[in-house]
């Protein structure tokens, strides 16, 4: 019985990770906003539950304090953001359901690491495999058996294209690293460029340059024996930036992008400047839902002159100008160190552990979190039902990581 309980709860979780980016649609909205992934995580989260209940899953201490420490800031700052929202309603909701059940979800991927009842590799295979549905998915957009509502960009099955690269190079930077373990898995490398394809494919350039962050900085933490790859991608890097930079005007949606695209985010962050200015709010925040709830309002008081661009915005287009907005200044500090954390943890990690004996993972996080930041510039990196989850259980893993590292006796390889 126990073992099956451990079976179902492994199927649960391999399906939560397949199916992440196809479960971010909404069951209802009202009272709360509840989605596919809201109901596979609880699901998740039961099994979990029923398994510590019965002992088959110990609780274990996070070993890593530093983790524990920004995980209670953050939580720690969208409380302090429940009195500034109204309704309070919709701060339960992102409280619940993208914090709370979100860091459970991580919890308990923790928990089964530690005990053994998983393997970090399964969970890495199991994300990168989603690339097989995507790339079916992005073949009938292509085919027209979907139909494009975002000119002739890959969107699907997200709203907008921009989401869909986010999650794309999220899977890309973090499966780079693993797939150079992986000696005798030739077939990982096609999939890989089939999500590299479909990353182009989004059109988004904000994604893409967050891919090429990213890139850049896993070239820089590879070992010495992968010095040919290095060196090779430093290539190719430097001549896509030269690219880009000689041929930008003739590039799909360029002049999209230096006009309402640009028009658009100057005019969301006109508008939040203004309204952190006003009445300390750059103290107190408006809110967890605050803006997406109040923006018509508010462009109303401090948009522009002329009719605004948008009446609507679910979020500033700015992951620093979001978090004051969230929460205040408070909002910004634990929100950015919940981004900034598994950077250095990351790059520890892959200096006091051999690449192969999980350094690989320490480089990937550390390198997606990166490529997210700079993502957030423009845009919004994580406050989204199928970013929160991953997120959370990336930041686990890598505590459960580090933990393995003897910076005495492990050192980096030469």
């Amino acid at each position: 019985m126990a073992r099956v309980l451990l079976l179902f709860q492994r199927f649960a979780l391999y399906l939560l990770l397949l199916g992440l980016p196809f479960f971010t649609h909404y069951l209802f909205v009202h009272p709360f906003a509840f989605s596919f992934v809201n109901l596979f995580s609880l699901i998740f989260i039961g099994l979990g539950v029923i398994a510590i209940l019965t002992g088959q899953l110990p609780i274990i201490q996070v070993k890593d304090r530093s983790l524990v420490l920004i995980l209670c800031l953050f939580f720690a700052s969208l409380l302090y953001a429940l009195p500034f929202t109204h309704p309070l309603r919709d701060a339960l909701g992102v409280l619940l359901s993208r914090g709370l059940q979100a860091f459970l979800v991580g919890w308990l991927v923790y928990l089964m690491l530690e005990a053994d009842k998983i393997k970090l590799e399964n969970i890495v295979r199991c994300l990168f495999l989603s690339f097989i549905p995507l790339a079916f998915t992005g073949l009938l957009q292509v085919s027209r058996v979907l139909q494009f509502s975002q000119g002739n960009r890959l969107y699907e099955p997200y709203d907008f294209p921009n989401t869909l690269a986010r999650y794309l190079f999220t899977l890309i930077l973090l499966s780079f690293p693993w797939l150079l373990t992986q000696k005798k898995q030739r077939w990982g490398w096609d999939i890989w460029w089939v999500g590299l394809i479909l990353l182009l494919g989004t059109q988004s350039y904000n994604g893409i340059v967050a891919f090429l962050v990213g890139v850049i900085y896993l070239l820089y933490l590879l070992p010495s024996p992968y010095r040919a790859i290095r060196r090779t991608g430093a290539t190719a890097w430097t001549a896509t930036v030269i690219f880009i930079a000689i041929f930008a005007r003739h590039l799909p949606k360029w002049e999209v992008s230096i006009t309402s695209s640009r028009l658009s985010r100057l005019e969301f962050w006109q508008v939040a400047i203004a309204t952190l200015k006003s009445h300390y709010h750059f103290l107190t925040g408006i809110g967890l839902k605050g803006w997406e709830n109040t923006y018509p309002q508010l462009v109303a008081l401090y948009g522009p002159n002329h009719p605004p661009l948008n009446w609507n915005s679910p979020q500033p287009h700015n992951f620093f100008l979001d978090s004051l907005l969230k929460a205040g200044i408070p909002g910004l500090i634990a929100i950015t160190l919940l981004l900034l954390w598994p950077i250095w943890r990351g790059w520890h990690a892959s200096r006091h552990l051999s690449f192969n004996k999980y350094g690989w993972f320490g480089m990937s996080v550390s390198a997606v979190t990166l490529a997210l930041l700079s993502f957030g510039l423009i845009d919004d990196p994580i406050w989204s039902d199928d970013m929160m989850p991953l997120l959370m259980i990336l930041l686990f893993s890598l505590a459960w990581v580090y933990s393995k590292a003897n910076p005495l006796t492990v050192k980096h390889e030469e």
